[in-house]
């Protein structure tokens, strides 16, 4: 099995838990009583289009699920941070490009451990498209040792477009 499988089945695994979060997000005051519902985009949008989940009203969510478990950054400095690919081994449309052309109606980028989201953003993604490309220059790219490249954004640069923020 990949990596890029490995990966996207334990997103995949993590779904339930990122539904609940959303519809409890999308509430008014936070509710439990309004539930959103959502559906999983079918393997073509998700891979042409970053669009993983797709709710009642027809919104596109794209989603990016970070296992807070493996960063080993200096304690929660991380949490200030967003990382989007930029590069892939295959040098095909990555995340940043399909972000970009707008795609999505909401970005939520959450990290977990076990079960349990530990924090998380739900990025208006018509805001975040204007502020990625207004602070690009300022963004710093990592190369990872398996050829993959992303480009790591600080929060700070970009919270005119976030939602809402649980932490």
């Amino acid at each position: 099995m990949s990596n890029y499988t490995k990966q996207k089945d334990w997103e995949t695994s993590k779904h339930t838990l990122i539904k609940k979060e959303l519809s409890r997000i999308l509430s008014p005051c936070g509710s439990d009583k309004y539930h959103h519902v959502f559906e999983e985009a079918p393997h073509e949008m998700d891979c042409k289009q970053c669009t993983d989940l797709i709710d009642h009203r027809k919104r596109k969510y794209g989603l990016r699920i970070r296992n807070a478990e493996s960063y080993t950054k200096v304690p929660n400095q991380w949490l200030n941070e967003i990382t989007i690919r930029k590069k892939n081994k295959s040098n095909t449309e990555t995340e940043i490009t399909k972000i970009q052309n707008g795609y999505l109606d909401f970005y939520f980028y959450c990290w977990v451990c076990d079960n349990t989201i530990v924090a998380s953003h739900l990025f208006d993604a018509e805001t975040l498209i204007k502020l990625l490309k207004e602070h690009e220059n300022k963004a710093k790219t990592i190369e990872n040792d398996d050829g993959t490249e992303g480009i790591v954004y600080p929060i700070e640069f970009l919270k005119e477009a976030i939602w809402s923020k649980h932490e």
